[in-house]
């Protein structure tokens, strides 16, 4: 699902939206499963214009062809304003040899950052949707554009092998599909063989009212958080299964349109995750302030947002107007 919002002869733009997590997270990178949803309220928006040579902010040349540009990634790094997009174009270079034309590149995003919202990889995603967009008969286009287990798993090498950034499959594959998924990571995640209801399932509607609150001045990169946590121990490695059958819990709630057992699968998803990583106390206090409020909350990843899931309208309304008078929170809708 491309997602296009515009295109003509020499213009392409793409939209990716934000994603947050409701349950299982963060054992997907540890070969678990989880339930994400887009936030249809905040996106990246990526625009492409045909140009002479490659031309993106932060670098100081402007390579002619992708050749000439991993090059320089490979002798002087991605640059600093927009790595990304950077990223994202060689490769599409070393994994397909893209035959892309030269474009100038513009990036702009209303997702909050570093707050576990997968906003790097929106950008990424609609970086390629935009690419796809602007040149749709090139052979690498038109396989990204009909697979997105395959564009997911290419925006994650932009990040993971020419970034070195740590991250999984579950944002990208959200946002590459643009639905409410049930993700499974426990069988050779990157097994391109597997039939697609092996690897993930859309989901319906949430039952119950759900947001996202956020707190942008305690955002924390996602790398960093990971980096303070011991993965070795028989403690985590038991906590990432519990955590992956708090997904499969989520999923079947979803199914039988149960907000309560929805609601339980995400309080217990943050339970596991506070028992085995240290949590920034001002996250905390979101969570605790929301089920003070008779609210179900997590994290929606490894920053500074949590999701909130409330019975009804009013609870919901009740609960966010708490958040932002008591913590000052800043408040998404879902969807």
């Amino acid at each position: 699902m491309l997602h296009i919002d515009s295109m003509d002869r020499d213009v392409s733009t793409a939209r990716c939206l934000a994603r947050a997590a409701l349950a299982g997270n963060p054992s997907d990178l540890f070969g678990g499963a989880v339930v994400a949803v887009p936030v249809e309220s905040v996106g990246a928006t990526v625009g492409v214009t045909a140009s002479d040579t490659f031309q993106i902010p932060g670098l100081d040349r402007f390579p002619s062809s992708l050749d000439e540009l991993d090059h320089i990634v490979e002798t002087s790094g991605c640059g600093t304003a927009q790595p990304l997009v950077v990223a994202t174009l060689v490769t599409l270079w070393r994994r397909f040899q893209a035959d892309l034309s030269p474009v100038m590149v513009d990036v702009e995003t209303g997702i909050p950052r570093s707050v576990g919202l997968a906003g790097s990889s929106a950008i990424v995603v609609a970086t390629i949707r935009a690419l796809i967009s602007h040149q749709p008969h090139r052979t690498w286009a038109r396989r990204l554009a009909a697979d997105p287990w395959l564009l997911a798993s290419t925006a994650l090498g932009a990040e993971t092998s020419v970034l070195g950034i740590t991250a999984g499959m579950q944002d990208r594959l959200v946002q590459a599909i643009g639905e409410n998924l049930f993700m499974d990571f426990s069988r050779h995640p990157t097994d391109h063989s597997l039939p697609t209801d092996q690897r993930f399932r859309v989901l319906g509607p949430l039952p119950g009212v759900a947001f996202v609150a956020l707190l942008p001045a305690t955002a924390s990169h996602s790398g960093a958080v990971h980096a303070r946590t011991d993965t070795s121990t028989a403690s985590f490695t038991a906590a990432m299964g519990d955590l992956a059958r708090t997904a499969h819990d989520a999923a079947w709630a979803i199914d039988a349109h149960d907000a309560d057992g929805l609601g339980a699968a995400m309080n217990a998803t943050f339970d596991l995750r506070a028992s085995c990583m240290a949590l920034e106390p001002a996250h905390v206090a979101m969570v605790v302030a929301a089920r003070r409020r008779g609210a179900a909350a997590t994290y929606t990843g490894s920053g500074g947002a949590v999701t909130v899931l409330c019975s009804d309208d009013d609870a919901a309304s009740d609960t966010a107007a708490a958040l932002r008078r008591d913590l000052g929170c800043q408040v998404l809708p879902l969807p």
